[in-house]
């Protein structure tokens, strides 16, 4: 089943207009990183997940979270964060017990933030990570001044989820890792 979908996905990148390669590309360098998944249910939301940027493309309502956070790029190798985003295919060594009993945190200046239509945040740091605000957090940011004004703390949750709070520490916000 998983070799048709992937011959499927073949002939889709050699059919069709050249505007659409580099999404199609996209497309299939998602299905790619969905080969490491042996959970049936698990790769066929990573497939589904991985089929994103087309539906950005042709201006298709977007997949749910829970199926593109599957086919994410893997982050840079020591990344602050980088375990909240989705599992490698290849398997990661287990952290020594020395580095799961750290706490980190990471201290930061906003480069950009956004809203989404249901108010909740997205922020970019000036080191390139994005954080995009947890779906079940309540959407009450009220950010107004320029991003480069707020200095971001993140630092792991009691659960091993990760919270963000700003220099007004007016709250904190429960935060996901997008890239």
């Amino acid at each position: 089943m998983k070799s048709l979908f992937a011959g499927i996905a073949a002939v889709l990148l050699t059919a069709g207009s050249a505007s659409a390669a580099g999404v199609r590309d996209d497309v299939l360098a998602g299905v790619a990183r969905c080969a490491g998944y042996t959970d049936d249910r698990t790769w066929l939301e990573c497939f589904y997940g991985a089929a994103q940027p087309m539906r950005t493309h042709l201006g298709l309502p977007p997949a749910p979270q829970r199926q593109t956070r599957l086919t994410a790029p893997a982050p840079a190798a020591g990344s602050f964060g980088a375990d909240s985003l989705p599992p490698k295919p290849v398997a990661a060594p287990p952290p020594t017990p020395a580095a799961a009993d750290t706490v980190r945190r990471e201290t930061l200046r906003m480069a950009a933030y956004s809203f989404d239509k249901g108010h909740h945040f997205t922020v970019t740091l000036t080191n390139g990570q994005v954080w995009r605000q947890d779906a079940d957090d309540p959407p009450i940011a009220g950010w107004q001044r320029p991003a480069a004004d707020y200095v971001v703390t993140i630092r792991r949750g009691l659960f091993g989820d990760y919270n963000l709070v700003t220099t007004d520490g007016a709250r904190l916000y429960k935060v996901v890792r997008i890239r």
